[in-house]
């Protein structure tokens, strides 16, 4: 089940949607180009995060700077790359909290 959560990417904060898996793996899902009206709602964005799920992974879906409720603004592709890092690390962390709870 998706839910919503918020993470900080060079002190903006961007809204994504984690799904949490029954495995040790995750993965990031980013959507298509924000200037031609991706989000993390796309379809294909969707669907990929599903199957992905299906596989037991953790997945972490979010919208980039300037999309849906994440402040900021479209950095040219640029700034938006810090946006995946920090969704990286936000995945990592909640990893690892996940693994720790665990044992």
């Amino acid at each position: 089940m998706d839910e919503k959560i918020e993470f900080i990417a060079n002190g903006l904060s961007i809204e994504g949607m984690i799904s949490r898996g029954t495995g040790t793996k995750g993965v990031v899902i980013t959507h298509p180009h924000p200037q031609y009206g991706g989000d993390m709602y796309n379809p294909v964005v969707e669907s990929i995060g599903h199957v992905y799920q299906q596989k037991g992974l953790t997945t972490l879906r979010f919208n980039f700077r300037g999309v849906g409720r994440s402040e900021g603004s479209y950095g040219n592709g640029i700034d938006e790359q810090e946006d995946v890092l920090a969704a990286v690390a936000c995945l990592k962390e909640l990893k690892a909290i996940l693994s720790k709870n665990i044992m």
